[in-house]
């Protein structure tokens, strides 16, 4: 699979969100990375398809099932 970047500079003074990277085969809803340069975003992308791979192998807690396994101790 292919990275694929983008830049768009958003109207905003905050300059982390101006280039995004997906897999070429992105649909709605797979990871989208995000940073301030090209190489950020690359890597914010890959961080977040690790844990996707992570928790979809049971390696890992989902962020929502961790806090409800807490609240319920």
């Amino acid at each position: 699979m292919k990275i694929v970047t983008r830049y768009d500079r958003l109207p905003i003074e905050e300059r982390s969100f101006d280039w995004t990277a997906t897999m070429d085969s992105y649909q709605a809803g797979d990871p989208v990375g995000k940073g301030d340069t090209e190489k950020a975003a690359v890597a914010d992308l890959l961080v977040q398809v690790d844990l996707k791979d992570y928790e979809a192998l049971g390696l890992l807690e989902a962020p929502h099932e961790a806090a409800a396994s807490k609240s319920l101790s």
